[in-house]
């Protein structure tokens, strides 16, 4: 069957019409609908994964619980090991009772200065300093103060300063030292002061 050549116009015509509304149908509403679903399966896998890490913290509380405790706990035992009571005895009893197996000698500790501590802004406790001097031999010193530090870990020793004096042993060969010593107080104890 032949067409005629206005009909053949008018069916391409209609092709080119069908060919236009079908891709206007395409990128005015599939498209559009392909990227609203893209969308919402991104919103839907970002909503399993936190509901997933929910659970997971969910399930974790009663270990996050227990961990709190036990940190509770560490930091009860750590704040029973703070100066307390009379801070000037407190601080002498400590200080002799580890220097006896150091061969270093404090004779001149001074009385305590309670003060806010300044290491750390807006710490919860106080802190008391004391100067100490002494005399000890080179070796025996860097040991007292290295074992000193690793001991008592809330303790601060400050401003070292060491001298060698030879009018300290008839040998000469000890040095003299003064050092401010900083510990934490009891926080029941720095309200009292």
């Amino acid at each position: 069957m032949k067409l005629t050549r206005q009909k053949q116009q008018q069916l391409v015509l209609v092709g080119m019409l069908t060919l236009m509304v079908c891709g206007g149908v395409w990128f005015g509403l599939i498209r559009y609908q392909d990227r609203r679903l893209a969308d919402t399966a991104t919103k839907v896998e970002q909503a399993r994964s936190k509901q997933s890490d929910t659970r997971k913290l969910i399930n974790q509380r009663e270990r996050i619980a227990a961990d709190l405790g036990a940190s509770a706990q560490k930091l009860a035992a750590i704040e029973d090991t703070f100066a307390e009571g009379d801070l000037y005895s407190w601080f002498i009893i400590k200080l002799r009772e580890f220097q006896l197996s150091h061969g270093v000698e404090t004779p001149q500790i001074n009385r305590e200065v309670v003060g806010d501590m300044n290491l750390l802004p807006e710490f919860p406790y106080r802190q008391a300093t004391y100067s100490v001097r002494g005399t000890g031999y080179y070796e025996e010193l860097g040991r007292f103060i290295s074992d000193f530090e690793n001991r008592f870990p809330y303790f601060r020793l400050l401003n070292l300063e060491v001298d060698a004096d030879g009018g300290a042993s008839p040998d000469g060969e000890k040095i003299t030292f003064r050092v401010d010593v900083s510990t934490l107080i009891k926080p029941a104890q720095a309200s009292a002061n």
